[in-house]
């Protein structure tokens, strides 16, 4: 199949029933773009075979979910994949218009700017962070000597299948597995962020243009949202990721997933929840 969206539906069963809710906002949009699930059998036991229709390709995994994005690229059944969070709702009408950010590079995700390795100057969004390592500890580390260290957001990923994208994802995925700086952990294990950061440098690969923000994530602005109308304009997905989902988010995730089940003639029946809520290491944060 030329191009494709991935979901990873792992752990707790809300998970399933959030990459159920984005696929029924992505098929509102466009039937034609076919939709891969990666699932542990967890994550879906409480979603029916109709449930499951709506996705085009069901690939089971005993991966733990913080190794899936790192190792998407010998999952997806796609020459051209957008990797998702289970926890997006899908905003832009013409879906495949978002592959059009492939035409001229293998690998594009949301970042929020870059390090300046050469001038020892941090061009990213002071307003995120993660409690990792800084970009100035990870060059130190990784001995990175030039370029730019980006600092991206894996919930929304592009990549082709093709040499250029491997080598991004091995060289991540080597990062991971073998990290010579400490990072804090998110619920009980180390973010995959930082590998693709260095394997990006490594690799003399940008990952787009600088802060390139193809989801609304509320977070980044205080947890203001803006009218969905305005919202639609600009970001392709509409992302509910943390810990907590406030009253306004779950307001506009139930317009969303009203309108996205009322033209798919279907029942809306799964609720976005705050995840600190059924996940118990979440809890803490």
């Amino acid at each position: 199949m030329q191009k494709g969206i991935l979901i990873i539906a792992t752990g707790h069963h809300n998970y399933g029933r959030m990459a159920y809710n984005l696929a029924l906002t992505i098929k509102a949009k466009s039937n034609d773009l076919p939709i891969a699930l990666i699932f542990q059998e967890s994550a879906v036991k409480h979603l029916t075979p109709a449930h499951l229709e709506i996705f085009n390709t069901l690939i089971k995994t005993d991966k733990k979910w913080n190794e899936l994005k790192l190792t998407a690229y010998d999952y997806t059944p796609f020459e051209q994949t957008l990797l998702v969070d289970a926890d997006l709702l899908w905003m832009k009408d013409n879906v495949e218009l978002v592959f059009d950010q492939l035409k001229k590079r293998s690998f594009a995700c949301v970042n929020e700017g870059y390090y300046d390795i050469d001038a020892d100057n941090d061009l990213s969004n002071p307003n995120y962070a993660f409690g990792g390592p800084t970009a100035q500890e990870l060059a130190k580390a990784y001995k990175l000597k030039t370029g730019k260290l980006w600092k991206i957001r894996s919930e929304f990923i592009l990549f082709k299948k093709d040499e250029k994208a491997g080598k991004i994802f091995a060289k991540a995925w080597e990062i991971y597995n073998d990290p010579k700086v400490n990072s804090e952990t998110f619920a009980g294990v180390y973010p995959d962020e930082f590998a693709f950061d260095v394997a990006l440098n490594i690799c003399k690969t940008d990952c787009h243009i600088d802060r390139w923000q193809p989801t609304y994530w509320p977070n980044l602005y205080r947890f203001h949202i803006p009218e969905l109308h305005k919202i639609n304009k600009t970001y392709y997905a509409f992302s509910f990721g943390g810990n907590t989902a406030t009253k306004a988010a779950k307001n506009i995730y139930d317009l969303i997933m009203q309108a996205a089940t009322r033209k798919l003639g279907l029942k809306y029946t799964f609720k976005l929840q705050s995840k600190k809520e059924f996940l118990t290491e979440r809890k803490v944060f």
